[in-house]
């Protein structure tokens, strides 16, 4: 009887071990794939920027919108397709300015999802 159940407990614990390592493993893979995808926004995110400036730097030297020109435009007008890509141009800046220590982190390696 006292064998049973030392069996038992040992069984269990082994099946909480394993358990806990799977759930660790389970962690460790949704961090990296996170991290990853995280990356990969950071790094759309800072094209956008770079767009964005390249096109407000030909304005300001040139006056020639590049945006316009892509989409068939003159200079000043707009349409739908300028005015979602001048959207995701500001979006993209708002994320670089609000989650600028978050994206160092990430670049560095010590990034934390509780620290984001």
């Amino acid at each position: 009887m006292k064998q049973d159940s030392h069996r038992f407990f040992t069984v269990n614990l082994i099946f909480s071990r394993i358990k806990l390592w799977q759930r660790n493993q389970a962690t460790f893979l949704l961090r990296k794939e996170l991290r990853i995808t995280m990356k990969t926004f950071d790094v759309l995110a800072r094209v956008l920027v770079v767009v964005g400036a390249l096109n407000w730097g030909l304005v300001g030297i040139f006056h020639f919108d590049l945006v316009a020109a892509i989409v068939g435009r003159h200079f000043g007008e707009t349409s739908p397709i300028s005015s979602a890509i001048y959207i995701l141009v500001a979006l993209a800046g708002l994320y670089e300015v609000v989650s600028w220590t978050a994206i160092q982190r990430r670049r560095n390696g010590s990034y934390s999802p509780a620290q984001a």
